[in-house]
């Protein structure tokens, strides 16, 4: 597996030209991708099209349309590749919400999120042979 971290608090979200991104990605083999600060706004809605996903049973995370997942797994469907997204949240103010999100050419079995300590807590994504875990500090 090779996976690439996006800190998309350094990409200007609107300026992204995910196919491009994606076709680098796939030309270094690259099946997974982490995005451990994306955000997302509630007003934006729910997304129209967005694959084959999993959510946290939290009652709280839900993807919405503007969220980077949908355009990096669409633009993964648009290589004939067949996604699986995934997306817990981690914090809310006003009509932002933050999380932590992947997309992986393979299965996700389960994710869920825990409290580690005060103020702290893990994010899991058990991909079946590999249980990836991306800590979050509020």
């Amino acid at each position: 597996m090779r996976l690439v971290v996006l800190e998309m608090d350094r990409l200007a979200t609107g300026s992204v030209d995910w196919g491009r991104m994606v076709a680098g990605m796939l030309s270094q083999g690259v099946t997974m991708v982490v995005i451990p600060d994306a955000s997302q706004h509630l007003s934006a809605g729910l997304p129209q099209q967005i694959g084959d996903g999993i959510l946290p049973r939290d009652g709280v995370s839900q993807l919405r349309a503007d969220n980077p997942l949908v355009s990096l797994a669409a633009a993964f469907r648009d290589f004939g590749e067949r996604p699986v997204w995934s997306w817990s949240a981690t914090t809310q103010l006003h009509d932002v919400e933050r999380g932590v999100g992947i997309v992986h050419l393979g299965k996700i079995d389960t994710v869920w999120h825990r409290a580690v300590g005060e103020g702290s807590e893990a994010h899991v994504f058990d991909l079946g042979a590999t249980v990836l875990v991306i800590p979050h500090v509020s």
